[in-house]
């Protein structure tokens, strides 16, 4: 089965200081007749070369479709 969401979330805002975390909630395009919805917590923040940070999240997608099924998922947060 091909399915290739596009996702689109959000992060709450969280102060940036040393070990911060952001929650995290995001819901996948309408694919194959289905979307799926995932949340969590971000990792603490992991610096770049050249400044900024960037979060790793990971975790499950919510069961759904006409055959149900979840997604693991990993990325990064920016």
């Amino acid at each position: 089965m091909i399915h290739n969401p596009a996702l689109a979330g959000r992060t709450d805002i969280a102060e940036d200081t040393p070990g911060h975390v952001h929650h995290y909630r995001v819901t996948t395009t309408f694919n194959d007749g289905h979307m799926h919805h995932f949340e969590g917590v971000t990792s603490p923040p992991i610096p770049r070369r050249r400044g900024g940070h960037y979060h790793l999240i990971e975790g499950q997608t919510t069961v759904n479709g006409r055959t149900p099924h979840s997604h693991a998922y990993r990325g990064i947060a920016e």
